[in-house]
């Protein structure tokens, strides 16, 4: 089965940063910390009680391979069984959510990287043809990026502008081998990246400030550009490469490769995907996040469908707050995709993510804002309590068909 013309989907987060940290000794598996390794079977039934077509879900890869050559799918092959067997879902196997096996502790600034990623890839192509159709190769490269080479949160812990675009031409690099590999099996690549913008304060005309959003806007869009050989010498990143030490055949081993680019996939958050840079107290640029709700969707839609003439699929959204607060949202982004696909734009799906709530990234450290670090953007809690957004998300599908 492929994705029929318009699909509703949700997920399960599969963030997996196994490094421990220095300070709080915590580890950031969310299928640890939200139980789904032990609630697998309740977590796929809850999930196809929605009537969703599809279902996002990610291999720990630092479980299926625990060791270089050694490769362990038994309980993947349960989760998958259930997913696409049992349950009739479409399934969109995220391969790599941001983590590395153990055995590769620099992460993807690890030389071998790429062609690890890409043994990776081929081995789960070969041992789920014909029944996995869609997979992720790399979800969301430039904030990999960001989180490990420039705020050095993750592995390998890179503070600079050379450490950002190490790892994304890194990530990108495996991605389009990744690609290549699943391909070969008939498995259709979605290319998921976080999709959003910025601008300089409103009412400002310092120069400075409009350079750092526009440089953000291209950086955002840097993956997809290298994937579909759009770095030439006008991209209007190639000054910043050469300056940070991308070299030409960085460029050109990524556009060599000619990944195949089946689906676009749009992860946006509509309180935290735009930013707007302003002068701090001591003369810095700094950014606070622009709320853009359903304006900024339509927007990003419009723009990426353009820009690729490729299908588009809402593979995020969601809205940290309150049951009522989600259900509005969910009301208003349904409704924009529902414009945008009148407009005769290819949007393939929309995508609620994710189903259970998941555990801040900001846990990790001790940064968390909530104690227990949990970050309400379900639609069931930790203990599997359904909220009334899961009504709202079943009413919406079943009135669509």
């Amino acid at each position: 089965m492929i994705l029929k013309d318009f699909s509703w989907c949700t997920g399960i987060e599969d963030t997996f940063i196994i490094e421990r940290d220095p300070t709080t000794g915590r580890a950031l598996d969310e299928y640890e910390l939200t139980d789904h390794y032990r609630r697998w079977r309740e977590d796929v039934d809850a999930i196809a009680s929605l009537g969703v077509d599809s279902v996002r879900w990610g291999l720990p890869w630092h479980r299926v391979q625990p060791a270089p050559g050694a490769w362990d799918w038994s309980w993947t092959d349960q989760v998958i069984e259930r997913i696409t067997q049992v349950r009739g879902l479409e399934l969109i196997a995220d391969l790599v959510h941001y983590g590395t096996p153990a055995w590769m502790p620099e992460g993807f600034a690890d030389p071998d990287y790429p062609r690890r990623v890409e043994e990776y890839a081929a081995a789960f192509a070969e041992r789920y043809r014909g029944t996995v159709a869609w997979a992720t190769p790399c979800n969301e490269p430039y904030t990999a990026a960001l989180w490990s080479g420039a705020r050095g949160d993750w592995p390998p812990h890179l503070r600079s502008d050379e450490g950002l675009l190490r790892i994304l031409f890194q990530a990108t690099l495996g991605a389009a081998y990744s690609s290549a590999a699943l391909s070969s099996a008939g498995i259709k690549c979605a290319h998921i990246e976080v999709a959003g913008g910025a601008r300089p304060e409103a009412g400002s005309e310092d120069p400075g400030l409009a350079a750092r959003a526009e440089l953000e806007c291209a950086r955002q869009r840097l993956y997809w550009d290298l994937l579909f050989g759009e770095v030439d010498a006008g991209h209007p990143l190639r000054g910043y490469l050469e300056e940070h030490g991308v070299r030409e055949e960085d460029i050109s081993r990524i556009a060599l490769a000619r990944a195949p680019v089946d689906l676009v996939g749009i992860n946006y958050y509509p309180q935290w995907s735009f930013l707007e840079y302003y002068r701090d107290g001591g003369g810095g640029i700094a950014a606070r996040e622009l709320p853009s709700g359903a304006a900024g969707l339509e927007l990003l839609c419009r723009d990426l469908g353009a820009r690729y003439g490729k299908p588009l699929f809402v593979t995020e959204t969601s809205w940290r707050g309150s049951s009522e607060e989600k259900v509005a949202w969910m009301g208003d982004s349904i409704a924009a995709v529902r414009r945008l696909v009148a407009e005769g734009l290819p949007i393939a799906g929309y995508t609620w993510f994710p189903a259970m709530e998941m555990i801040d990234w900001a846990w990790r450290s001790g940064a968390s804002a909530r104690p227990d670090g949990r970050l309400h953007l379900g639609l069931w809690d930790l203990e599997r309590r359904e909220n009334p957004a899961a009504a709202a998300y079943r009413e919406a599908i079943g009135g669509s068909r």
